[in-house]
């Protein structure tokens, strides 16, 4: 449930930027580190229901993507300088 919300959820982001700032794609950390936490999570799907991974396998990607997932929710606001566009 959780990866396509956040699917929708950087969609409709990408029509507020259009909106906001002219132009749906920032080179921005923030963003790109969003985007790249679903991926790894759509990868696991992949594995888990495509590939049918079973077992150690998914359980270390599963981990990884979690500490992926830490570094761009805590990483992004204590570790980065202010991004240019979104204030925190």
């Amino acid at each position: 449930l959780g990866v396509p919300l956040i699917g929708v959820t950087l969609f409709t982001g990408l029509i507020w930027a259009k909106q906001t700032f002219g132009h749906y794609w920032v080179w921005d950390v923030k963003v790109l580190l969003a985007i790249s936490t679903w991926l790894l999570y759509v990868y696991i799907l992949y594995l888990r229901f495509v590939r049918s991974f079973r077992g150690l396998r998914i359980m270390l990607q599963t981990f990884a993507s979690f500490f992926f997932l830490l570094i761009t929710f805590v990483g992004t606001r204590v570790f980065m300088l202010k991004s240019l566009i979104h204030v925190s």
